[in-house]
């Protein structure tokens, strides 16, 4: 992070003046979305942005980013939620939820929840997403088929989480096809993976896209 520019990478080393939250993500999305007037037709595009900067002047420095890319983004004006063509969701070092509360105007940055945030109250107007670490709910590794008894606690994770009008995603889940049709029957609305192009034509398959 510097006064004007927010870098990306996993490590300190790999943070370069080309590589800013800009130029990797938000102007190619920003010309797909002048050229179309969408990124994924009726849908959203869920941008994910891991903070590991200070939360508040991270947050402030990204408002003002995004005052460039504001035709195409997910926001909530006057306590109304307006869907656009992406939708920025802070996960990492957020802010304090009550920070949020401020914003009657116009907001157009939301946060990704934990499962502790399950049955705060928080609105998805401000927490539209709940993430969890997989091994935190889960011993199974993805091979064979999941006991009754861990399909049933994903399932009712899901209900609850749907019944508050959020979705949810697990990071660190098996990667592999039997694991992603075991979230797909629990009805998990987000699938982390780094094997894009087998998942994709995997829920086409299973008529889910």
């Amino acid at each position: 992070m510097s006064k004007s520019n927010l870098y990306v990478g996993h490590h300190w080393l790999d943070l370069k003046n080309d590589k800013t939250i800009q130029k990797m993500y938000l102007d190619p999305l920003w010309k797909i979305y002048l050229d179309n007037k969408s990124i994924y037709g009726n849908s959203t595009l869920y941008l994910l942005v891991d903070v590991k900067t200070s939360a508040l002047k991270t947050y402030k420095l990204l408002e003002d980013i995004l005052n460039k890319y504001k035709p195409m983004l997910t926001h909530v004006s006057l306590d109304s939620l307006y869907i656009g063509p992406v939708t920025i969701i802070l996960s990492g070092n957020r802010p304090p939820i009550n920070y949020f509360d401020d914003y009657h105007e116009y907001r157009n940055v939301f946060i990704d929840g934990r499962i502790n945030d399950i049955g705060r109250m928080v609105s998805e107007k401000i927490m539209p997403l709940i993430s969890s670490d997989w091994g935190d709910s889960f011993e199974w590794d993805g091979k064979g088929i999941m006991s009754e008894d861990e399909k049933k606690i994903l399932r009712e994770l899901v209900i609850k989480i749907h019944n508050e009008k959020k979705e949810i995603r697990f990071w660190g889940a098996p990667d592999n096809q039997n694991t992603w049709k075991a979230l797909l029957s629990a009805g998990v609305d987000l699938i982390n993976t780094d094997n894009i192009e087998e998942c994709r034509n995997f829920i086409i398959q299973q008529g889910k896209y």
